[in-house]
């Protein structure tokens, strides 16, 4: 019987572990791809922030309301998770990021006391014709120089703290379900396998008793 414990405990240790390394590499994939999610929409949400902020801020000096931008700038940064927009000058933009290519947007991580916050800076390009407006005129600058750039800082605590509670539960679910998978195979095995094992012992050693 010593025996056929051994099998049977060393036949259930190996099915754990198959089961243990299938139930991590799930939820390791599973995080990394809700965590590509998150990042992903957080930067669809910011360059569409950002984007609207520019033209908002367009639409004011055609008009000849620009005197109004803090209202626009107080209102974009409305949601909690937009920590500041702002916009950045060409002399301030060399100072804060040196002179390389300026025309190139830059995209960042950074964490402050409560989480993760990802930096959007993207370059304001004079053009000819934006969306039928000519910059050059209002600010005496010519085709492809860099005006300045619009800022936006975004929290990622929120969507990270509900990305770890997610995680945390279906994580639990799963490893519901493979514990009651491995106990039901651990018992099928019982009934299946080891049973009749352990009756083809005893009936061997019926016979060596009675040769």
């Amino acid at each position: 019987m010593k025996k056929h414990y051994s099998i049977r405990f060393l036949l259930l240790v190996a099915l754990a572990a198959a089961f243990s390394l299938v139930l991590v590499f799930t939820v390791l994939y599973s995080a990394n791809s809700q965590r590509a999610h998150v990042e992903e929409f957080s930067h669809r949400y910011v360059d569409g922030l950002a984007k609207s902020y520019f033209d908002g801020l367009n639409t004011m000096m055609i008009t000849g309301t620009i005197g109004n931008r803090d209202v626009l700038r107080e209102k974009v940064k409305a949601p909690e998770d937009v920590l500041d927009v702002r916009v950045i000058r060409s002399d301030l933009l060399n100072r804060a990021f040196g002179t390389g290519n300026q025309s190139e947007r830059v995209e960042a991580y950074s964490r402050n006391e409560e989480g993760r916050v990802y930096t959007l800076i993207e370059p304001v390009i004079a053009r000819e014709d934006y969306q039928g407006v000519n910059c050059l005129g209002c600010h005496q600058a010519r085709e492809g120089d860099v005006l300045g750039a619009i800022r936006v800082d975004y929290s990622l605590a929120g969507s990270d703290a509900r990305l770890h509670q997610q995680l945390l539960t279906s994580g639990g679910i799963q490893v519901a379900i493979f514990a009651a998978v491995f106990f039901l195979t651990a018992a099928a095995l019982g009934r299946l396998v080891f049973s009749r094992l352990r009756r083809l012992h005893d009936r061997m050693d019926e016979i060596s008793r009675n040769s």
